[in-house]
């Protein structure tokens, strides 16, 4: 038993960390950069702050996952578990890292799309969804309103390094 969980991480780690360097070598050839170049910042904002929502799910499901693989697999399901491991701790942050940081160099962030600017937005979108829990105290609209709020968050983060990212310091 010990052997196959081993063996499983072993290959779920080994595919994870193949398939990081087959993207970043795509992200560094000539149609990788063509396809990142198109994309706006009207897709890639809101796709890459969802698949940091995605992740925390997973995460945050992740242990009544796992029971329910093993309830309908037993032991075989060690293998999933492990696939999911490499895909959630992997494959995930890595492919957003590699994407985020290729695209912002392909990208310089808008004039006007200021850090002031950006963090007003969020606190604004803060106060709203506040507001928003406490005018309706029902779990579902909580819990919306923080999802919400996380996106904000993580978008607002993401904005915040592209700007750091466009606007380098000057060295004297």
């Amino acid at each position: 038993m010990r052997i196959l969980a081993l063996a499983s991480l072993a290959a779920a780690l080994a595919f994870g960390v193949w398939v990081l360097a087959a993207l970043r070598r795509w992200t560094r050839s000539a149609p990788g950069r063509a396809s990142l170049a198109v994309l706006s910042p009207g897709a890639v904002v809101p796709a890459q702050t969802a698949v940091v929502v995605l992740w925390w799910q997973i995460v945050l499901d992740g242990p009544w996952t796992f029971y329910g693989l093993y309830q309908l697999m037993g032991i075989g399901s060690l293998v999933l578990v492990n696939l999911i491991a490499a895909l959630v701790f992997v494959l995930l942050p890595g492919s957003l890292v590699i994407l985020d940081a290729a695209w912002l160099r392909l990208h310089r962030i808008p004039s006007q799309w200021t850090v002031g600017r950006v963090w007003a937005w969020f606190v604004l979108i803060l106060i709203a969804c506040v507001a928003v829990g406490e005018m309706f105290p029902n779990e579902v609209v909580r819990i919306s309103m923080g999802v919400v709020l996380l996106f904000a968050a993580v978008s607002s983060v993401f904005l915040t390094a592209w700007w750091i990212v466009s606007h380098p310091v000057v060295a004297d």
